[in-house]
């Protein structure tokens, strides 16, 4: 979730242990996968052989992969970036694959379980989300100018106030 005060474009949703997954990661990897996602989040890229789109399963159309690799093991960052105002985090952890890059069904079903909460989640709250992205979207456009007139955005009251 995005904090009250964000200027980040779209709010990052977690959905069911995605979260606990992604800060179990390795310390390397979760840096590296929290730098992709900002990307995703803020409207650009992570570099393409980090980035792809889930391919192989016509029921995650719409679902992306971040791949990093550490000490030999290769990890997985899974991804909705099909909504404008809402980035959701599916999945994050090691690659399982027994044969080459197939996942294994168990997790195939998994993740199409958590996009469709993914999509229900976006379709219950549309309205909210976009009311949310429209107020970051302002307050993105204040902070961009401020930085560009050479002036530091206040990020706490002064003191004595």
């Amino acid at each position: 979730m995005a904090s009250p005060t964000s200027i980040d474009i779209k709010e990052v949703i977690f959905i069911g242990s995605a979260k606990a997954d992604l800060a179990a990661l390795p310390a390397e990897v979760r840096t590296e996968a929290n730098a992709a996602l900002w990307n995703l989040q803020n409207g650009s890229w992570p570099p393409t052989e980090r980035y792809k789109d889930f391919s192989g399963n016509d029921k995650l159309a719409g679902v992306g992969e971040i791949r990093l690799n550490h000490d030999k093991d290769t990890y997985r960052v899974y991804n909705v970036v099909s909504y404008k105002e809402v980035l959701y985090v599916l999945e994050a952890g090691i690659k399982k694959s027994v044969r080459g890059g197939a996942i294994p069904q168990q997790d195939m079903r998994r993740l199409e379980k958590r996009y469709k909460a993914a999509r229900d989640d976006y379709k219950a709250n549309q309205s909210v989300y976009q009311a949310s992205y429209l107020e970051r979207e302002r307050r993105r456009k204040a902070y961009d100018t401020a930085m560009q007139d050479g002036l530091r955005p206040a990020s706490r009251k002064p003191k004595g106030t």
